[in-house]
């Protein structure tokens, strides 16, 4: 409809005429009408109205004819969403209900309009409209007002410039539902965006807006608010980030604020007494009582504490309170209250460093940014916050189901004291909150995912949808497969006619990246917290003829030469290994392929099949997901099997394809599950896995077999290196039995007989040992002895008394030089006679004594007798007895 300005209003008022019944309604049904033509077939229409002012002359409530609207004019606010057209022609501004998914119409576009009016009435033929844009332009420069001018009907449908502190934020599909506070007037501000064009946060926040005025109805009513219409977020600018700066201001007492001795703004604390949501607040404290207005205020307890800032103003006498905000303390669990907004505001980066610090106390701090996602289910409630510096994860349990997703916020929070890290901080309020978008994600893929350098960011991952899973009402796990491996989403707010949807569709899933662990606290894996279904966007849904592609070699789709992500493959070949059901490799002559089925029955190995699949990574190859699969060619040639021959490094073009292995049994490893056959093969070795009955060969045997070459990944998706597996025990081929004695027994027959000689040896050479110990006793007590002998010797040649000995039988022995000197004997004459030649018959005596006494062994005999020379002189002497030997040895010596 139009609206127009004040001297037209009273021109229809005088009529009785009320403007709400001269709305002129363009429903568009018939956007190309060439009105040209129609007004030349129809001579009797009066001249064309080319301006607002004709259009609402009085007069023409009197035509009884259709009239040509022939008017040129500048758009100043266009939303088709909501079939809005503002136009000037110069002079005056109108509204139109209008809407085109045709016409390319912008604000500051100049354009002409063709219709008709309608005979005897002051509206449009709804039937017959038409809009050409002449030229782009720019908007007109918008008229600064103030707040004692938003009553003034000159303004309206005028381009203004207002000043304000937004008290709410609303969003309705693209648009942007301000309430703005300016001065003691509040005003309605619509702004149409651009999908996803992004706005800071705009609660409590103090803004200047250029748009489209619109108060004719607000000065009729009374009721109906002031509006204004913005086109695009780029005609709003953020003067302050906050009304903290209302805030500078000094403090006086309630009486002080009455007394009118004061203008200005200046702050005020005290108590709620009472309050009237939307429109005013009571406020005491110990000197008196206040009621100011108050347009933001609501649901704040009866006696809890606030500071109020407010403007006071005089006129005519009367104190005027304006421009009214009020902060909260904030109260704990104990009733203690504290300032919140004088805790530092800092960046979320900063706040992390703090979260991996040691702190002796606890810290509280500010923090602005855009609620990402929320998990309410868990054990503890967390939230995920980012601004753009980085996204940290925060405890909601103080404020839980508080915060939704892309939510703009300014929270305070607080980080506990203690030595663990890192610390996730806590939520103690929300100072302010309004709707906001999420952020631009960051494109990642799975294994950048699992890397940790996007740990609680907003990103984006893009893949096939391989699973899909009901964990709670609303609530799914989908799994994307990327180029790189998979990834899980939890995606909140899914409807159930979600899986038909996405399952197996190409997709772009938008959530943030955040590490999950199991009951038991361990396997932290990643997972993509989604905010709700709105953030999985399909880009090409499933295939409805999956066979549909041409046919490609298994090498081209397997390093990616035929590779088109989110779309079918189709390669034909004969199944060469079965991994478990539904997931085999499948060969043709020019490689092999992993191949995994959507729930079908497994094929049979050596089957020859046509499979149709999504083409993603398998560590460095491809290979294909969600597959599905026809009957082959029968016709197929089997697979060429090539003999092994680089031990030492991975063959990437052979994995899932047989090879030739061959060598001599090095060991067998033999468990409950499988048997592990170590080859030995030009001084390499190789490991083969092989069925149980395999195990009862022996070490040494030569065996020739067919075994399937398997890629070995570790968990990150990375190759590592190969596997060998022999399938059929039937193909294993033994072409030189063992030995007699194998290697290991004639090793360990050596081994034996060299331990033997080790001990004969090391026995040898303890009894040679001993041995030597034994001569070298023997020799010293010779020596000893032979000593003795020599001074025994010396001692009885130098003697002055006869001494002799004889043996048992009473042979002479030896005499002394002073014994033969004495009986006249030489030494050689010594060795012939006996004791009897020299003692006579007492010498029969001696002897017999000898045998049956121990005397002489104790101490000796002494005794006096006679003694002969050699000359046969006689004399007599004393004799002395002694044994030197033991008496009962045959060679015993006296």
């Amino acid at each position: 409809m139009f609206n127009f300005n004040r001297e037209f209003s009273h021109y229809l008022k005088a009529m009785g005429i009320h403007l709400w019944k001269c709305a002129l309604i363009f429903s568009f049904m018939t956007l190309h009408v060439d009105l040209v033509h129609a007004q030349e077939k129809d001579s009797g229409l009066a001249t064309a109205i080319t301006s607002f002012n004709e259009l609402w002359n009085p007069a023409q409530l009197d035509a009884d004819k259709a009239r040509l609207i022939r008017l040129e004019g500048q758009v100043l606010y266009y939303d088709p969403s909501w079939a809005m057209l503002w136009l000037h022609d110069g002079e005056l501004g109108g509204y139109i209900d209008y809407a085109s998914d045709e016409l390319d119409l912008r604000a500051g576009d100049h354009i002409e309009l063709l219709a008709r009016t309608v005979p005897n009435q002051i509206s449009i033929d709804t039937t017959e409209i038409e809009i050409t844009v002449k030229s782009p332009g720019t908007l007109p420069e918008a008229a600064p007002i103030t707040e004692s001018q938003l009553h003034d009907s000159v303004f309206n449908n005028q381009m203004v410039q207002l000043e304000g502190w937004v008290q709410t934020v609303e969003q309705i599909d693209n648009h942007l539902e301000l309430k703005v506070i300016i001065g003691s007037e509040q005003i309605e501000v619509t702004i149409s965006r651009e999908a996803n064009e992004p706005f800071p946060l705009l609660e409590k926040t103090l803004i200047q807006i250029d748009g489209v005025f619109s108060n004719i109805e607000h000065i009729q009513d009374e009721q109906t608010p002031i509006k204004m219409f913005l086109s695009g977020m780029n005609h709003l600018r953020v003067i302050y980030n906050s009304l903290d700066h209302l805030f500078d201001a000094g403090s006086v007492s309630i009486a002080d604020l009455l007394s009118g001795a004061i203008q200005g703004r200046v702050i005020v604390e005290g108590q709620i007494a009472s309050h009237d949501p939307g429109s005013s607040l009571t406020l005491k404290d110990v000197t008196g009582e206040i009621t100011v207005p108050i347009w933001q205020f609501g649901g704040k307890a009866l006696n809890s504490t606030v500071q109020l800032s407010v403007l006071v103003d005089k006129s005519e006498n009367r104190v005027i309170f304006k421009d009214c905000v009020y902060r909260d303390y904030l109260v704990d669990q104990v009733g203690l209250q504290s300032r919140p907004w004088e805790q530092p505001i800092l960046r979320l980066d900063e706040v992390s460093q703090l979260c991996s610090s040691q702190n002796k106390s606890p810290i509280l701090m500010r923090a602005i940014g855009v609620v990402t996602a929320t998990d309410y289910s868990g054990a503890s409630d967390i939230f995920f916050l980012q601004d753009n510096t980085k996204g940290i994860q925060i405890d909601a349990s103080g404020g839980k189901g508080l915060l939704t997703d892309a939510s703009w916020v300014e929270v305070l929070l607080e980080i506990e004291e203690g030595s663990h890290l890192p610390k996730i901080p806590k939520l103690k309020t929300i100072l302010r909150k309004s709707p906001g978008l999420f952020p631009e994600p960051s494109a990642v893929s799975s294994r950048t995912m699992a890397l940790g350098t996007f740990q609680d960011q907003f990103v984006e991952v893009m893949g096939l949808v391989a699973h899909y899973t009901q964990l709670e009402d609303s609530i799914v796990e989908i799994q994307i497969q990327d180029t790189t491996g998979l990834v899980k989403c939890r995606v909140n707010g899914a409807p159930e006619t979600s899986k038909a949807i996405w399952l197996e569709s190409f997709c772009r899933v938008k959530g943030v990246c955040r590490r999950v662990s199991d009951e038991s606290g361990e396997n932290n894996s990643i997972q993509l917290l989604v905010a709700d279904s709105s953030q999985v966007y399909v880009e090409h849904p499933p295939s409805e003829s999956p066979f549909a592609s041409n046919l490609s070699s298994i090498k081209d789709v397997r390093d990616g030469l035929k590779f088109a992500f989110g779309e079918r493959s189709v390669v034909q070949g004969i199944v060469t290994y079965i991994t478990k059901p539904g997931d085999f490799y499948l060969a043709d002559e020019s490689g092999a392929i992993h191949v995994k089925l959507r729930g079908e029955d497994p094929p049979e190995v050596g089957s020859s099949l046509k499979v149709s699949g999504f083409s993603v990574a398998r560590g460095k190859q491809m290979g294909l997901e969600l597959a599905v699969k026809a009957s082959g060619d029968e016709m197929l040639q089997p697979i060429i099997r090539e003999p092994l021959e680089h031990f030492e490094r991975l063959q990437e073009e052979l994995i899932g394809l047989p090879v030739l292995v061959s060598g001599t049994i090095a060991s067998i490893f033999n468990n409950d599950k499988k048997t592990t056959i170590y080859l030995l093969e030009n001084e390499n070795i190789v490991a083969v896995d092989a069925p149980v009955e395999l195990g009862k060969l022996k070490p040494g045997t030569e065996i020739s077999t067919e075994a399937i070459y398997l890629a070995a990944y570790n968990e990150t998706g990375y190759l590592t290196g190969y596997d060998l597996k022999i399938i059929d025990p039937e193909k294993v081929g033994v072409t030189r039995a063992p030995p007699l004695i194998d290697r290991r027994s004639l090793v360990m027959i050596l081994v034996f007989i060299g331990v033997l000689a080790l001990v004969f040896w090391v026995w040898n050479m303890l009894l040679r040992r001993k041995v030597r110990f034994q001569v070298d006793e023997i020799e010293s007590r010779l020596l000893k002895e032979k000593t003795l002998e020599n001074r025994f010797e010396v001692l009885v040649e130098s003697a002055h008394d006869c001494v002799f000995t004889c043996s048992k039988s009473g042979n002479i022995l030896t005499l002394n030089r002073f014994g033969q000197d004495l009986l006249g004997y030489t030494v050689e004459e010594i060795k012939t006679i006996q004791l009897k030649d020299i003692l006579g018959k007492h010498s029969e005596v001696l002897l017999g004594e000898l045998e049956s006494s121990d005397q002489l062994l104790a101490g000796g005999k002494y005794e006096e007798g006679k003694v002969k020379r050699r000359d046969g002189s006689t004399f007599w002497s004393e004799i002395g007895l002694k044994a030197l030997l033991e008496p009962n040895m045959s060679d015993s010596v006296l």
